[in-house]
């Protein structure tokens, strides 16, 4: 099944406004997504799902990592391992 890219990008488009604040408040994040796209409750979840794994923290940790296919693939099995989700589903996760 197919991921819907619109709460990707409201997503770019809140962190853009508030990163820090955001990726340090969970609750208020589902709340601002759930309001904007209720729709789409799947992208939703494995989203705060990789907050949950800290795979944001991650990702930042590593941005300037030289191979960034291999730690989308690490991220993306980590995600895997905790959370009941596809694969599609982690990785359109862990690259949004």
């Amino acid at each position: 099944m197919e991921m819907n890219n619109s709460v990707r990008e409201k997503l770019v488009e809140l962190i853009a406004e508030e990163e820090q604040e955001l990726l340090a408040n969970e609750h208020k994040l589902s709340g601002l997504l759930f309001d904007y796209c209720p729709s789409f409750r799947k992208e939703i979840r494995a989203i705060l799902t990789t907050l949950d794994e800290r795979i944001p923290e991650e990702l930042l940790k590593s941005r300037n990592e030289p191979n960034k296919n291999i730690l989308i693939t690490r991220l993306t099995q980590k995600l895997l391992d905790t959370a009941p989700m596809s694969t599609e589903a982690a990785q359109w996760a862990v690259e949004s």
